[in-house]
């Protein structure tokens, strides 16, 4: 799978049906703006932070972890932020709600060393000097890593988001995902750039 780019456009949100947005530019969109906490907005604008968090949630909808990893039902799956982040009031919108069965717990750290129990870390753009910090202290555990900070599915990140102009995307390093016995679905990697793909690739026999 080669390096591509997507990016999710800010400004106008797609109408809505239901519980479900629905955009013109097809089901990829629709994955990641699926949240019943928006069914209601009809093409209104929508917030920087607001569009990040939905993106945020719904990377721990399409990610399968490890049987166990989670613990036992109905435990949480926890998400932990370092330091300042860009989501703003739209955090509130987006905790307790059910993610693969489990209600979405965030613990919020004003350091590395204050986190617990975490089954994805994010780290905000203020964290750049303690990048390798969270990545070591991961590294190779079933731990989703996610950034605001470009560059980071670089050096070893799971996924970072990137702004570019008036759009918002998102980078995967599939060997991290891997390293951390983490299963990224084909929906958020067909939005995704792709980097860190080391696998070899299947040849034909013909």
């Amino acid at each position: 799978m080669g390096d591509r780019t997507r990016t999710l456009k800010l400004g106008t949100w797609p109408r809505a049906v239901g519980n479900y947005a629905v955009s013109t530019v097809g089901f990829g969109l629709l994955v990641l703006l699926s949240l019943a906490w928006v069914a209601d907005a009809q093409q209104r604008s929508v917030p920087e932070n607001e569009l990040k968090a939905a993106i945020l949630y719904n990377f721990a909808k399409y990610v399968e972890w490890p049987a166990g990893a989670l613990g036992d039902p109905p435990d949480p799956l926890v998400l932990c932020i370092v330091g300042d982040h860009p989501f703003g009031d739209a955090l509130a919108q987006v905790e307790g709600r059910l993610v693969q069965g489990r209600p979405l717990a965030i613990h919020l750290a004003s350091e590395v060393d204050a986190l617990g129990l975490c089954h994805m870390v994010f780290l905000g753009a203020s964290e750049i000097r303690r990048v390798d910090t969270v990545l070591d202290r991961y590294r190779n555990k079933s731990v989703l890593t996610v950034a605001d900070i470009e560059g980071f599915a670089e050096r070893g990140g799971i996924i970072d988001m990137f702004k570019a102009k008036d759009s918002v995307g998102f980078t995967v390093n599939l060997d991290a995902a891997r390293n951390a016995n983490l299963v990224v679905s084909s929906r958020l990697l067909a939005l995704a750039r792709i980097v860190g793909d080391t696998r070899p690739k299947r040849t034909s026999d013909n």
